[in-house]
């Protein structure tokens, strides 16, 4: 343990969860290290979820109810309110390992900015899904080549960052609604060290609700527009305007719809013809890296001029 206390700020927000809430809520109150506060943003729900939130007498408890404008912007009303530099990261329906916060202490330094965990996943019945943990990359080296090849490297709901880091680099992005885990981690990597312990500390619940499940073209569409502004070392969020003009240049080219059908079609079917379809599909990417690192400035001028 360190010897000083590290105060964290947990931030949760949450869109009508009135089936998971309680059990989420109540995972972090159990934590074996129990220095923290913990925002819980209600982004607009219309079910039961505000009430249940309420329910909950705890003095670390800090709630935020607030009309419906999406995760990011609700990500950062959370994390301009914390108290500490710390942030933490909870998802409404998923339920943190009971010693998350004491085990991610343990490898905080004055190098790091952004502390992932591996996590196990569970059904919508808490249900174990298998035994084994997820692989998320440990060393920050290995982080940025996941970026590179337009897969994330963190858990978002596992991350401790600092709100310092966070603040610098301008928060979320608001234009994206989902994905806005990657963008961020492609703005932050090039200044912050970000790395991933090998401990399991959440156990990740995948449902029919998720948004990866419900908007999984939005999600594919937004998670390839954040590795493209991550190639062109774009490193700050769009205004509304120049994400409407970004999108456009890269549809205008077709490269959001090749994109899509590429990777439907390198992901599809089993065995050594799968694994060399992945692996052209990746190789495609590759060329777009190549191809706008050598001209970054001249695409981002076409793209806002």
């Amino acid at each position: 343990m360190k010897k000083n206390k590290i105060y964290f700020s947990i931030v949760l927000s949450t869109y009508n969860e009135e089936k998971y809430i309680a059990k989420s809520i109540q995972s972090i109150l159990d934590q074996s290290y129990p220095y923290f506060e913990f925002i819980i943003v209600n982004d607009g729900s219309t079910d039961n979820t505000l009430q249940i939130i309420k329910s909950f007498v705890d003095s670390r408890i800090v709630i935020i109810d607030k009309p419906n404008t999406g995760l990011p912007d609700s990500l950062n009303e959370g994390i301009k309110a914390a108290k500490y530099d710390w942030i933490a990261r909870m998802d409404g329906d998923d339920i943190a390992a009971p010693n998350r916060f004491e085990t991610q202490v343990q490898y905080i330094d004055d190098s790091v900015g952004v502390i992932g965990g591996q996590f196990k996943t569970i059904d919508e019945n808490d249900k174990l899904s298998n035994t084994s943990i997820s692989s998320k990359p440990l060393k920050y080296s290995t982080c940025k080549w996941w970026l590179l090849l337009g897969m994330s490297p963190l858990a978002h709901p596992t991350v401790l960052i600092r709100k310092s880091c966070l603040l610098e680099h301008g928060g979320y992005d608001t234009n994206f609604r989902a994905a806005q885990d990657m963008e961020l981690w492609g703005r932050l990597s090039p200044d912050v060290k970000i790395i991933n312990i090998p401990e399991s500390v959440l156990f990740y619940r995948k449902h029919s609700n998720n948004i990866s499940n419900k908007r999984k073209g939005l999600q594919m569409q937004l998670t390839f527009l954040g590795f493209l502004k991550y190639v062109l070392q774009i490193r700050r969020p769009l205004n509304a305007d120049e994400f409407i003009k970004f999108k456009n240049y890269f549809e205008d080219k077709g490269l959001i719809q090749k994109n899509e059908s590429l990777f439907d079609w390198s992901h599809n079917g089993r065995g050594l013809l799968r694994k060399i379809k992945i692996i052209i599909y990746y190789l495609w990417r590759l060329q777009l890296i190549i191809k706008y690192r050598i001209c970054i400035s001249t695409t981002i001028n076409r793209i806002f001029s």
